[in-house]
């Protein structure tokens, strides 16, 4: 914030309405929702990790790398 006392009034007239609808964001109170939102899709969780692991060793639980043949 600055120090000027006009200036930090004129920077919180600005910061609050938008503070107080991030702070019921995080809260959970989904009633505030933009006009135009469409609700996101429903996806299947996906394992990152394994999903990494099978991409890297080609789809198949064979090794890849010439190491550990």
């Amino acid at each position: 914030m600055p120090g000027n006392p006009n200036a930090v009034a004129e920077c919180m007239e600005a910061l609050l309405p938008a503070l107080k609808h991030g702070l019921k964001q995080l809260r959970g109170d989904k009633r505030e929702k933009h006009p135009h939102h469409v609700p996101h899709a429903e996806t299947v969780p996906t394992d990152a990790w394994e999903q990494s692991y099978m991409s890297a060793s080609g789809g198949g639980s064979e090794v890849s790398c010439s190491c550990c043949k």
